[in-house]
């Protein structure tokens, strides 16, 4: 279950990231 968690955390950070991304490249 802890992977998991970790496992999810991680994937939102690399969202995270790409949306920051995306807007940056957006302007």
């Amino acid at each position: 279950v802890k992977e998991s968690v970790k496992l999810r955390s991680i994937m939102q950070t690399i969202l995270s990231l790409g949306n920051a991304l995306n807007q940056g490249t957006a302007r």
